[in-house]
């Protein structure tokens, strides 16, 4: 929900209506610099808190995120809503380090599967912030909007602050030999570089669509709203077969297998 957000936010603060993209890009921007200072701060929390506090962490830096950003709905300056965005990409950064953190056992036992899975519950967040704003644009106010979507993250705080998570697994730092290794291997080099653009050209169609069809094609902001849901859908479903597709295809199977020893 956290990194769909801004891609929905932007009709409601009325970008769709003016064509200051510089503005619009800083807010991605903070995103990208809360979610990498994040990793420092993520692998601290975890190491000393347990991924417990990390993930409650995150939800709480996330639902203050979501208030403070409600009240500094335009005409507010800009920076505030920047200062709201970066505590989205931090809380995301948190939330991030403890799901991997907690993901690492099941990882070891079927890879793919829960690499699939955990896109595919990505997916249905993305999906889920976009159909909330959709659905309330004509009902809220871009402040009353916020402030229901605060209440999801401190929600599931409360949820997760009574959880149990598995002890977080012990960091182990690569030597140079390491990574030049895997550096030298052109499917490591060719799959990170896949994977680089693929999530990259995601999240940037995912964070402009909105507004694009409401300057190019003349729809609605509400109905940018809805072709963006539509297009998260359309991701969703892709993953959804995609985790079908080794089950049914033996062969398959096998190369995933081989893909992830």
């Amino acid at each position: 929900m956290l990194m769909a957000f801004p891609g929905a936010i932007l009709p409601v603060w009325g970008y769709h209506l003016s064509y200051d993209f510089v503005e619009v890009g800083r807010y991605f921007l903070a995103v990208i610099l809360g979610v990498l200072a994040a990793v420092k701060i993520g692998d601290l929390v975890v190491s000393r808190r347990g991924i417990r506090f990390a993930v409650v962490l995150g939800c709480l830096v996330a639902g203050v995120a979501f208030v403070l950003l409600g009240l500094a709905a335009p005409p507010v300056s800009w920076t505030w809503r920047f200062g709201g965005t970066l505590l989205v990409g931090i809380a995301a950064g948190l939330l991030n380090t403890a799901a991997f953190q907690s993901l690492s056992q099941v990882y070891e036992r079927d890879p793919a599967a829960t690499v699939n899975l955990a896109g595919v519950s990505f997916g249905l967040g993305c999906l889920a912030v976009v159909v909330i704003v959709w659905l309330t644009y004509y009902v809220y106010t871009p402040t009353s909007m916020l402030f229901l979507l605060s209440a999801v993250p401190l929600f599931a705080a409360a949820i997760f602050a009574r959880s149990n998570f598995a002890p977080p697994v012990p960091h182990v730092t690569k030597g140079l030999r390491d990574i030049w290794l895997e550096v030298r291997s052109p499917g490591a080099v060719l799959f990170s570089l896949l994977l680089f653009f693929q999530f990259g050209n995601e999240w940037s169609v995912a964070g402009w669509l909105a507004v694009l069809l409401v300057h190019r094609v003349g729809v609605s902001p509400a109905t940018g709203l809805g072709m963006l849901a539509f297009y998260w859908l359309a991701l969703l479903v892709g993953r959804v077969v995609t985790q079908a597709l080794p089950q049914s295809t033996p062969w398959l199977s096998k190369r995933s297998a081989i893909a992830y020893p």
